[in-house]
């Protein structure tokens, strides 16, 4: 058994070899990386200073389309509340594991959320608005 391993692998590597095709040489001249360096114009010294900074008006997000989307479906300045805090949670299915990983972002349209497990199981969860 051993042998017809060890026989494969050699077969496999002159059979590999012979395919190597030589390399052309470029004619020219050759420079050392350094010399384009040392060459190179100088900068101008960065100067740190303060400039006036104008956000969009905030906007609430009533539906989340696509995570990071077309400017259609992205909110540029999304509100935030001064106290933000967990109203509720729900179940999705299989989180991140040693084999899995969850690879798609939730995706929230009219009052419904639609998420993917890891395990590739799409998840419809409607949303239930309740004073508490």
């Amino acid at each position: 058994m051993m042998f017809r391993v060890v026989a494969t692998l050699t077969v496999c590597a002159i059979a590999l070899a012979g395919c190597e095709q030589p390399q052309p040489i470029i004619p020219g001249k050759r420079e050392a990386v350094d010399t384009l360096i040392q060459d190179a114009p100088v900068r101008s010294e960065t100067v740190n200073k303060s400039v006036a900074f104008h956000a969009p008006g905030m906007s609430t997000n009533a539906n989340w389309t696509q995570g990071h989307g077309t400017a259609r479906s992205r909110t540029t300045h999304p509100t935030l509340g001064a106290k933000p805090q967990l109203v509720w949670s729900v179940p999705i299915g299989v989180g991140d594991g040693q084999r899995t990983r969850i690879t798609a972002d939730p995706v929230v349209a009219d009052g419904h959320i639609f998420t993917v497990a890891a395990v590739l199981i799409l998840n419809f969860t409607r949303m239930i608005y309740q004073m508490i």
